[in-house]
C-alpha cells in the first residue's frame, strides 16, 4: 500500500474514533482537493523542506493536513498526507518513487 493511502487510513481512523460523521466529511473534502490537482497542480506552493532528487514536491493544505505531491510527466503523484505540524520524512518520499 502506498504511503499516502496508509496516511489517509490512519487519519480517517483517528478522526472516526470520536466522530464518524466528521471523518466522512473529511474524506469528501480530501477527495475533492486531490481531484482538483488534475487541473492546476502548479497553483500549490513548493514544500519548504529540502529534498534531494530530480522531482519538485508541492503541497496542498486541507484543514490541518498537508497533501504532499509531485508532478511527473503531467501526472500528479500524491506521496504523503501528513499533519501540518508533523515533520516530513524526506526518505519516505524518495522510497515511494522507486
Amino acid at each position: 500500500m502506498p504511503a499516502a493511502e496508509r496516511d489517509f487510513a490512519r487519519i480517517f481512523a483517528y478522526i472516526a474514533e470520536d466522530n464518524p460523521q466528521a471523518a466522512a466529511r473529511f474524506f469528501g473534502k480530501l477527495r475533492q482537493k486531490v481531484q482538483s490537482l488534475r487541473w492546476s497542480p502548479q497553483r500549490c506552493a513548493r514544500i519548504p523542506e529540502k529534498i534531494e532528487g530530480r522531482h519538485e514536491y508541492r503541497h496542498l493544505l486541507v484543514k490541518r493536513y498537508r497533501i504532499i505531491f509531485c508532478i511527473i510527466a503531467d501526472t500528479v503523484w500524491v506521496m504523503r498526507i501528513i499533519h501540518g505540524a508533523q515533520l516530513l520524512d524526506a526518505e519516505s518520499l524518495l522510497f515511494e518513487l522507486k
